[in-house]
C-alpha cells in the first residue's frame, strides 16, 4: 500500500492527486482546496498541541499520587517498629514493667540459687524486653552489684546491673538475649566490670521464641 491508498475520495488530497495524475503538470492546488487544507492543518496542529498541554499534567499527577501513596505505606511500615521503640524508650521502669508482664507472650524461668533464693528471668519477645526479678529478702552486699552476663558460646557481654540497695525488685537487661543464649550473674563491684571477676551466683537459660 503506497501514501496514496490512504487518501479518502472526495478529500481535498483526492482532488489534488487526481489533478496531477491527467495533467501531469507540476500541481497547483485551487484556492478553495489550498485554503482547506491549511485550515485543516491549523485546526489539527492546535488541537493535538491542547491535548498534549492537558494530558501531561493529568499524567504527572496520578504519578505523585501513587508515589506518594507508596511512600506512605512504607513509612507506616517501617515507622511503626521505630516509633515502638521511641515509645519504649520514653517510659518509665514501672510502666514497662508491667507491659512486660501483661505481654500476649509473657515468658519467664527461674534459677535457685545455693543459698536457697530464686532469681526468675522474664520477658516477651513482642515487647523486646526482658528482666531479672530479684527476691525480696536476698541481701547484696553494700559496693556490690549483681551484673548479668550473655553468654553466647565464648563470648560473654555485660547486660546490665541490679545494684545493693536497689528499691526495685526487677532491673531489666540493656539487650534481647536470643533464643539458645543463656544469662549468667556474677557478684560485681557496684560501678561493674568489663568482664567476670568471680564466681557465678546464677545461670539462666534463655527459652524459645
Amino acid at each position: 500500500m503506497t501514501e496514496r491508498d490512504d487518501i479518502a475520495f472526495g478529500t481535498p488530497e483526492a482532488e489534488l492527486l487526481g489533478a496531477a495524475a491527467f495533467d501531469g503538470e507540476p500541481l497547483q492546488p485551487p484556492a478553495n482546496v489550498k485554503a482547506e487544507l491549511m485550515a485543516r492543518i491549523s485546526s489539527g496542529g492546535s488541537e493535538n498541541a491542547r491535548a498534549d498541554v492537558v494530558e501531561l499534567p493529568r499524567r504527572r499527577t496520578w504519578v505523585r499520587r501513587l508515589a506518594g501513596a507508596a511512600a506512605a505505606v512504607f513509612l507506616a511500615a517501617g515507622g511503626f517498629a521505630a516509633g515502638r521503640a521511641w515509645t519504649m524508650r520514653g517510659m518509665s521502669d514501672e510502666t514497662k514493667f508491667n507491659a512486660l508482664n501483661q505481654a500476649s507472650d509473657y515468658s519467664q524461668t527461674s534459677h535457685k540459687m545455693a543459698d536457697g533464693h530464686t532469681i526468675r528471668l522474664v520477658w516477651s519477645y513482642k515487647e523486646h524486653s526482658a528482666a531479672l526479678v530479684m527476691p525480696a529478702g536476698m541481701q547484696i552486699p553494700r559496693g556490690k552489684a549483681v551484673q548479668a552476663w550473655s553468654v553466647k558460646g565464648r563470648r560473654m557481654t555485660s547486660m546490665g546491673m541490679y545494684p545493693s540497695g536497689s528499691k526495685a525488685r526487677y532491673a531489666f537487661l540493656s539487650a534481647m538475649p536470643d533464643e539458645g543464649e543463656s544469662v549468667m550473674l556474677t557478684m560485681e563491684p557496684a560501678s561493674g566490670s568489663s568482664a567476670p571477676s568471680s564466681d557465678m551466683v546464677a545461670d539462666i537459660p534463655m527459652g524459645k521464641k
